[in-house]
């Protein structure tokens, strides 16, 4: 099992919409910033079985194709 966590709720509702997951599985969860103590809105998917091996075979395709897998930003 895996996390995907993001900060920009859209934009990790729109992974999950390309590896075929359910709005409704979308878990909120406040995560504390490091380097200032404070709490933060995030949300994540917890990607397990075939969503795990779909999210990893994104990741890689992105990442060879000179994409940053985290941000989907040019390098």
């Amino acid at each position: 099992m895996a996390h995907l966590v993001s900060s920009n709720r859209e934009r990790l509702l729109e992974a999950g919409r390309i590896l075929g997951m359910s709005a409704r599985w979308l878990q909120y969860k406040p995560l504390k910033n490091p380097d200032t103590g404070a709490r933060i809105e995030a949300w994540h998917w917890d990607l397990r079985g075939h969503f795990l091996e779909r999210g990893t075979r994104s990741a890689k395709l992105r990442t060879r194709s000179g994409e940053n897998a985290a941000t989907g930003r040019e390098e």
